[in-house]
């Protein structure tokens, strides 16, 4: 009978559960009537009718549920995920159309999914998601449209917002309220004191974005050693561009700002706010004015503003939210009188709130300054508490946040859970941080208040609080709160000991300044026996100050204490031989930085993987400066090994675009197209095919396909890379990929689009402040200039450049620029200078082994013969370039030499008894390639008839033939389909009057095609 009965229940639980009425696909399906069409007027009369019903969309999914509050009816949004309980407010019921439905679960998905509990992992940091989360709404909220409407209607007007006023007076709540009801997305950021390090900062905000927009700008994860070691503006342009990615009217929100006082963030947040894009509206909640440049904002009429003035409760405002309030019976006088007392301060209206209901004939009396407002505190809330809860306040005072194992451990109590609950149920002291409502925090204004009665009352439980708090965060592994409790008990070994522990983490995220801020705080003594803390110091000072001495002596420090301790630390040795590796780099002193960086790789020990391949990467950059190329290379593909395998995938990416650029400098260009794809494997097989520095993979194929005359793929790829940085923030792979974008778009013929396109890197160079960006773009306006054949502006330049015709040895530094007179002085018909300057730098990349310069050089050379009459040299060494370059497949190098190239190449192609270590057909490619772009008329008809017929891709497929290749392989090597390839050789096959391969393949030998 039992088990029929359990039986019959669990089928009515099941019966119940299929009948909650679904929404899916625009429709209504309840089981008690036919489907109903969403946003019908069927639909909202069904609303007023029913509490509950199930969303479905392919953004996500909730449970919505009509709830009572202030006496009205509002619709919530709830959905679970992995335990946790996350909610949205919806509306009124006339707001429940299909289209805010769909983007309500689109943006509780995105926060259910954002919000995944902390890694308990100590090597990785641990973010904590209640910073991220909007306030939890409380019922009983008043609405006050009167703020509300004017929100709205500046925001027809205004992207930035700025709301200001001393804490408890309804900022936050304001805000929230208007954005939870406007059905925009929106994402919150509460910011604390431990936000002013930049890369913590800049962490947090793009992770409060990724809560709309999953996977916004991942350049701060990847590149987060940038942030405080370099001008964070030198990425910001590109973080901007990536906030287009953001849906429409995304608001973000920064509450707290005033706990940020580092100047280096308002610096560059007010340069966000200069240019920020129109998908994104900022709202700035603080107590203070911040930071920033509102005067030339208000001026330029981009800011809405609501200060202290505007939030304070009006007597009318004051009286329709005590008559939400159940057993707060004020007649006017007093509403009125209240007033008065607060200035309509919200806070105090609660607290005052709070002791009328203890003392019905007693209202607020005194100043309306903090001295009074704590003496209010003290007299009239904290005195009426029991003792044991005036205890609990003041000691989890000392707490950022908290939850019950938290204060359990602090306070030596076991029913603090109860404890937060009643406060809770209150809602005048505690404020939920997360929807789960396990963690909480005090009003800023109440948490000082308890502060400054514990140091007042009992200072002597001060020291015993934080050493609790210290104990219980290393048990939960959250190290930064450990070592910030720990530094404040005065428990300078535990603080020294965990920064041991985990600041090579934080070194390896470039937390520098939380590292400073707990570095400064330890005694010199304790230093004295730690070299491992001595080495993080050092590692500190050369980021952040680099003071040489002070830096030295901290390492002499280290070294000293090694003496007695070297079995212990076998591997610090060899860290401070690379710490002073990169200071000699700083000071510019190469010969000692590659002494001491090979001295570091020798000592290492084989499984300190990381620290090896960060050495081998700069061992192999400095060769490669050196021009020792093979050392270079050995170390580089060393780092990629390293690196690779112990998931550092930024160094391992960097390490592939470096050792990329020095086989093209060498001329093994299908080398450097293969490691670049290479680099492509790797981030596929970790699923990180949308990391920031991938784009050096995309635009490095790129500079590829361009050489190659493939010019269509060269611009898909570095429009990829492009993108890439743009997202990711990195400015040098945008302003690569736009130099590389720009000879691309001349090459098709867009010549408008060019300048366009260099206005816009000049400004992101501009806007960056990135010395080697200006650099790199004037030689870039040359070299497009004398692209165009630009005569006059080539001859105006060489005449202000600067550069002697005169110097013995070239300085390397202005190869390129050398390189650019030599060709202009062609355009001017001097000949003799160019010929100079040419033998020069020949001789120099020689003894380099850089054949990608040779290459240009000998080419150059060749038409510098030819202007000189001297056609028996100029073809010999034309000759010579042509060997050069076939077994790297150069095209572009002789096609961008410009059409005087030509009848040269014309004359190699009528008399083959002039080739010498160059095929036939790749002297048929070159000369093809080059009249079809300079549009040059052939004295030979066979090769004429080829040009006007054969397509370059025909041309190619030629080729892949003549390898022997089936339809399938040639297929699979230029990326087209197997039909295509058909089509290709069909028309082959036409042109060149043949039947089948074979008769083609002999007609094109026949014409010194192959």
């Amino acid at each position: 009978m039992i088990l029929c009965n359990f039986v019959e229940l669990h089928g009515w639980v099941k019966k119940m559960a299929r009948i909650t009425p679904i929404v899916k696909e625009g429709q209504l399906i309840d089981a008690e009537d036919a489907a109903v069409e969403l946003d019908s007027v069927a639909w909202f009369r069904w609303l007023e009718d029913h509490r509950a019903f199930r969303f479905v969309s392919r953004g996500g999914s909730f449970t919505a549920r009509k709830e009572q509050r202030a006496g009205r009816w509002y619709w919530y949004a709830y959905r679970r995920q992995q335990g946790r309980l996350h909610n949205l407010y919806l509306g009124k019921t006339e707001e429940l159309t299909a289209n805010h439905l769909a983007n309500s679960a689109t943006m509780l998905s995105g926060i259910a999914s954002a919000h995944r509990p902390a890694s308990t992992n100590m090597q990785s940091p641990t973010l904590l998601t209640a910073k991220v989360t909007p306030p939890l709404m409380h019922t009983g909220v008043l609405e006050r449209p009167r703020l509300t409407t004017m929100l709205r209607e500046y925001a027809m007007q205004r992207q930035i917002f700025f709301i200001t006023g001393p804490a408890g007076s309804g900022k936050s709540t304001l805000v929230n309220s208007w954005l939870a009801t406007g059905g925009h997305p929106y994402t919150w950021l509460t910011l604390d004191k431990a936000d002013n390090e930049p890369a913590h900062f800049w962490h947090y905000l793009v992770s409060s974005l990724q809560v709309v927009q999953p996977g916004l700008a991942l350049h701060t994860i990847t590149q987060r050693s940038a942030l405080n070691t370099a001008p964070v503006a030198t990425t910001l342009p590109s973080f901007i561009n990536a906030l287009a990615c953001l849906p429409a009217n995304t608001t973000l929100v920064l509450d707290d700002y005033h706990h940020i006082n580092n100047q280096a963030i308002h610096d560059n947040l007010d340069y966000v706010l200069e240019y920020l894009p129109r998908q994104l509206r900022l709202v700035i909640v603080s107590r203070q004015e911040p930071a920033v440049a509102i005067a030339r904002l208000r001026a330029q009429g981009k800011v809405a503003e609501l200060t202290f003035a505007e939030l304070c409760f009006t007597p009318g405002e004051i009286k329709q939210w005590l008559s939400g309030i159940e057993n707060q019976p004020l007649t006017a006088e007093q509403i009125a009188l209240l007033h008065t007392r607060t200035q309509g301060w919200i806070a105090l209206l609660r607290l005052a709130l709070l002791a009328q209901s203890q003392a019905p004939d007693q209202l607020t009396h005194g100043q309306d300054d903090h001295e009074y407002i704590f003496d209010y505190l003290a007299s009239e809330v904290l005195a009426s508490q029991p003792q044991q809860m005036q205890d609990f306040l003041m000691q989890t005072a000392i707490l950022e946040r908290f939850n019950s194992e938290l204060c359990n451990a602090i306070t030596q109590q076991q029913n603090t859970r109860h404890i937060l609950m009643q406060l809770q149920r209150e809602q005048i002291f505690l404020e939920p941080l997360d929807g789960a409502q396990q963690w909480f925090h005090y009003h800023p204004l109440f948490s000082s208040f308890l502060r400054q009665q514990l140091e007042q009352h009992h200072p002597e439980l001060i020291v015993p609080l934080h050493q609790r708090a210290a104990t219980w965060y290393v048990q939960q592994q959250i190290p930064n709160e450990a070592i910030s409790h720990a530094c404040a008990a005065g428990q300078f070994t535990l603080a020294a000991q965990l920064i041991e522990t985990h600041g090579r983490h934080l070194l390896m995220q470039q937390a520098m300044a939380v590292l400073q801020i707990w570095l400064v705080q330890l005694p010199d003594s304790i230093f004295t026996e730690r070299p491992q803390l001595c080495l993080i110091s050092a590692w500190v000072q050369l980021h952040l100050a680099p003071r040489w001495d002070e830096i030295e002596r901290t390492l002499v420090q280290a070294e000293t204490t090694l003496k007695t301790q070297a079995d212990l630390y076998p591997e610090l040795q060899s860290e401070i031989v690379a710490i002073r590796a990169r200071i000699a780099m700083y000071q510019g002193d190469n010969m000692r930085s590659l002494e001491l960086l090979q001295q570091a790789h020798t000592d290492l020990a084989r499984d300190n993987l990381y620290q090896r391949g960060e050495v081998a990467l700069s061992l192999g950059s400095t060769y490669a400066s050196q021009g020792f190329t093979d050392k270079a290379e050995a170390s580089l593909r060393e780092s990629i090994r390293l690196s690779s395998s112990c998931h550092n995938l930024r160094t391992t990416l960097l390490a592939i675009r470096t050792l990329a650029n020095l086989y093209v400098e060498l001329g093994k260009l299908p080398q450097a197209w293969q490691i670049y794809h290479e680099g492509l494997r790797i981030s596929n097989d970790k699923s990180l095919a949308e990391l920031p520095p991938l784009g050096f993979m995309y635009v490095g194929l790129g500079e590829l396909c361009y050489e190659w005359n493939d010019i269509s793929r060269a611009r898909e790829y570095l429009r990829q890379g492009i993108e890439l940085g743009q997202r990711g923030g990195d400015i040098k792979i945008w302003l690569l990929g736009y130099a590389g974008l720009m000879p691309t778009l001349l090459a098709l013929g867009e010549d408008s689009q060019v300048w366009s396109l260099f206005a816009e890197a000049e400004k992101l160079v501009e806007q960056s402040g990135f010395p080697r960006g200006q650099l790199l773009l004037e030689q870039l306006r040359v070299r497009l200039h004398y692209l165009q054949q630009d005569t006059a502006f080539m001859q105006e330049w060489s005449a202000s450049c600067g550069l002697s015709l005169d110097v013995d040895e070239i300085d390397t530094l202005y190869a390129e620029d050398y390189q650019l007179l030599a060709q202009t002085l062609l355009l001017q018909h001097r000949p003799a200078a160019s010929q100079a300057i040419i033998q020069r730098l020949r001789h120099q990349a020689e003894t380099s082994r850089s054949r990608g310069i040779q290459l240009s050089l000998l080419i150059t050379s060749a038409v510098a013969y030819a202007s000189a009459g001297e056609t028996s040299q100029a073809l010999e060494t034309l000759g010579a370039s042509l060997k050069l370059a076939e077994p790297a497949g150069y095209q572009r190098t002789f096609i961008d030499a410009g059409p005087r190239l030509l009848p040269l190449l014309e004359h190699l192609s009528t008399d083959p008894q002039t080739h010498h270590g160059y095929t036939a057909g790749y002297l048929a490619k070159v000369f093809n390639s080059c009249a079809r772009f300079h549009g040059y008329k052939h004295k030979n008809t066979r090769y004429a008839s080829l040009n006007e017929t054969l397509s370059r891709r025909e041309l190619d497929i030629l080729h892949l033939l003549a390898a022997g290749l089936s339809n399938q392989a040639i297929a699979d090597s230029l990326i087209i389909g197997q039909n295509t390839v058909k089509t290709h050789l069909k028309n082959i096959y036409g042109k060149l009057d043949a039947h089948s391969r074979t008769q083609a393949l002999a007609t094109a030998r026949s014409l010194h095609l192959l």
